[in-house]
């Protein structure tokens, strides 16, 4: 059971290295693109290689006759880089000695676990501080479709929320900027509404 849970996970940081080296490359192009890369990263979190493959399997192309070669070898690694048995060798049954000392795999899975446990335990954190700071924001009388609240807290400019978002700005921000550059911001962070950035 642990083995398509490691697949997982190192096909997928495999897919996200790529996709952040994707992304410097494209990083002359419209956000758009860097944009709808990382989205597809994070979607393959969600659906492993094994699942897609299987998925594939009950698909039968009509009319397709055409007989492919195999994948090559270093793909098929990739497929199943943690596979408790070599497709190429024969299973034969031999009766070993209790090996002593703790799994590999799970002490792996243990650091992953751990990982993900202080990264949860952060943004938690963060979340529970941006909401108090929405809170105890002031409302500001802006002609907008969603609420926009000033915040004494050194803050950026930014959409708080996903079902009833909230649009939180540095206080005295109208006072800094001039008119132009307030409606770009303003613009700027209603596109993030509008786009449902947060939700995604």
């Amino acid at each position: 059971m642990i083995h398509p849970w490691l697949n997982h996970l190192w096909q997928s940081t495999l897919f996200a290295t790529a996709a952040g080296f994707m992304t410097l490359a494209f990083r002359k192009n419209g956000a758009h693109i860097r944009y709808w890369l990382w989205f597809v990263a994070s979607c393959k979190f969600l659906i492993p290689f094994s699942l897609l493959g299987a998925l594939g399997s009950h698909f039968h192309w009509a009319g397709s006759s055409a007989h492919y070669a195999p994948l090559p070898p270093m793909l098929g690694r990739v497929a199943q880089p943690f596979s408790t048995a070599p497709a190429s060798h024969p299973i034969v049954s031999i009766v070993s000695a209790p090996s002593a000392g703790i799994d590999p795999l799970i002490i792996l899975v243990g650091v992953w676990l751990c990982g993900a446990l202080a990264v949860g335990i952060y943004w938690l954190a963060r979340w529970l501080k941006i909401q108090a700071t929405v809170r105890h924001a002031t409302p500001m009388l802006l002609d907008k479709a969603i609420p926009v609240k000033s915040s004494s807290i050194n803050t950026e400019p930014g959409v708080i929320g996903i079902f009833r978002p909230v649009l939180l700005l540095p206080e005295g921000i109208c006072e800094r900027l001039s008119p132009g550059e307030m409606q770009t911001i303003l613009t700027h962070e209603m596109c993030h509404v509008r786009r449902r950035d947060n939700l995604t």
